[in-house]
């Protein structure tokens, strides 16, 4: 059965927006995982500078974060 056109996951622009959101899910999951683990190995062995090379996942999971509030959805409120 097809969905009301004003619902609010329809259409084309619906499932694209749901996708983005999922991906950006996913890249911001990865990044936080990469910089964790950075953290933790320059705490073993801080000469190696870990955290001084995952600077551009820090960027991505930053961008991810702040696109990912930009595109949530909204929340229905009830009067």
């Amino acid at each position: 059965m097809p969905r009301e056109p004003d619902a609010g996951a329809s259409g084309y622009g619906g499932i694209v927006m749901e996708r983005l959101r999922g991906l950006l899910l996913h890249i911001g999951v990865i990044c936080s995982c990469v910089c964790i683990i950075a953290k933790v190995l320059d705490w073993y062995n801080p000469f190696m500078d870990f955290t001084g090379h995952v600077w551009y996942m820090q960027i991505a999971l930053y961008f991810a974060v702040i696109l990912l509030a930009l595109i949530k959805k909204p929340k229905k409120r009830f009067l």
